[in-house]
């Protein structure tokens, strides 16, 4: 009686199979992590500071005890109390006026051409943020700006100044203390329609940043008057102060 011989050529193909499919996971996975690592996230590639804040290509970023962490100065800046530059949502350019006979996203039939519904989030070619500080800052979403007004503690800073001859107290800006205990300092902004800086000289004056979030022709920003994020007229000059996670 001749010995069976048995086929092991299904089960060797099998584990060669499976073999292939655990390679081509890791493979997927390191891809995936590296990716990750790349986009400017990762904390650990940031320069530390010595006071425990980051540097982040160049600019300086504070871990207030959130989700983000938020740079110390607006776009344009030099220091915490300069008001820095004012841009239209979504735009990432500087003007002298600012209205919806020149805003970008504006067409000819005073149509919205891009970022129409709610919730949509700027790009990052459309992100002032990320085109003049590089890559991982961008604009905070309103979420992220919720975020801040509701979790820190703001304390107005006031200064005396001559207001139309008289000598007035005037907020100039406010220290925003998160649950870290760590701080920034957003000053008083106004904001620009048409070509004329709208500002209440006489009262706390207006602090206004954009968020990265649309609400259609309107865009999510800090509203001093509100204490909260709320919509406005994607054409007004806005200051921005980047985040970066």
């Amino acid at each position: 009686m001749k010995g069976v011989v048995k086929d092991n050529s299904k089960g060797f193909y099998k584990t060669i199979l499976l073999l292939l499919v655990a390679f081509s996971i890791c493979i997927v996975q390191g891809c995936s992590k590296a990716d990750d690592e790349d986009d400017g996230a990762n904390r650990d590639s940031y320069v530390k500071l010595g006071n425990g804040n980051y540097s982040v290509n160049g600019h300086e970023a504070v871990d207030l005890g959130l989700s983000v962490l938020w740079a110390t100065c607006n776009i344009g800046s030099s220091s915490p109390k300069e008001v820095g530059n004012y841009y239209a949502w979504g735009e990432t350019y500087t003007k002298k006026s600012y209205s919806w006979d020149n805003y970008e996203w504006l067409s000819s039939s005073l149509k919205i051409t891009k970022y129409k519904n709610r919730g949509d989030l700027l790009e990052p070619e459309d992100d002032a943020a990320t085109v003049k500080w590089g890559k991982g800052w961008r604009m905070p979403t309103k979420e992220e700006l919720d975020e801040l007004f509701e979790s820190c503690t703001f304390s107005s800073v006031r200064e005396k100044l001559l207001i139309d001859g008289k000598e007035r107290s005037r907020v100039v800006g406010y220290e925003v203390t998160g649950p870290s205990g760590k701080k920034i300092y957003v000053p008083v902004s106004g904001y620009y329609e048409d070509a004329e800086l709208k500002n209440d000289k006489y009262s706390l004056g207006d602090v206004r940043l954009w968020s990265s979030t649309s609400d259609g022709q309107r865009a999510y920003s800090y509203d001093e008057f509100w204490d909260c994020a709320r919509a406005h007229y994607r054409f007004y000059g806005f200051p921005i102060r980047p985040v970066v996670e």
